[in-house]
């Protein structure tokens, strides 16, 4: 059991510096105003999450349990949609390069893989400590989904994506 536990913080660490060296990468490349700032906040996402991680892995590692911890959002460090922080930073509105919005999918892609196998962890354990933590992981993983659903949406189509914002959403 702490094998598995101590493999599955291998695999969330690896997954968050991953995510974290893809979007430096994207930063580099990109061009896009707005793409800039989503990827620099998904930069400072995943090293709140990567400090996250190894704080419960060393403390695994010493005591061989899982620490009886408070594991909720920093103060001020609370997930708004980083689209809208981004879109009120900018001073002007265009359409993102095919390169950027394939990135952005593609980052969306790896979130998505991300919630899921947080929710799989969360979902594998009693222990009521790590099942809180995969689910904050899972929230703010989602958080990030959204964030580039949006980004990706506005980048294909500013005028369409406003257009659609005036009209509201559509109920079923």
């Amino acid at each position: 059991m702490e094998n598995d536990r101590i493999n599955s913080l291998k695999q969330a660490l690896k997954m968050e510096k991953d995510g974290k060296a893809f979007y430096e990468s994207a930063l580099d490349r990109a061009e896009n105003e707005l793409a800039k700032k989503i990827f620099t906040s998904l930069i400072k996402a995943e090293d709140r999450h990567i400090q996250k991680i190894k704080q419960l892995y060393d403390s695994l590692m010493e005591t061989g349990n899982w620490p009886e911890v408070a594991l909720v959002r920093e103060q001020g460090q609370i997930p708004k949609n980083i689209f809208w922080v981004a879109m009120a930073a900018m001073d002007k509105k265009n359409e993102g390069t095919l390169s950027e919005i394939e990135t952005l999918k593609m980052a969306a892609k790896m979130e998505d893989e991300g919630m899921r196998y947080y929710q799989s962890r969360a979902n594998s354990t009693e222990d009521p400590f790590e099942k809180k933590f995969y689910h904050l992981l899972v929230h703010e993983e989602s958080e990030h989904y959204i964030s580039l659903l949006d980004s990706i949406e506005f980048l294909e189509d500013p005028q369409g994506y406003f257009s659609q914002r005036e009209r509201g959403t559509m109920s079923f």
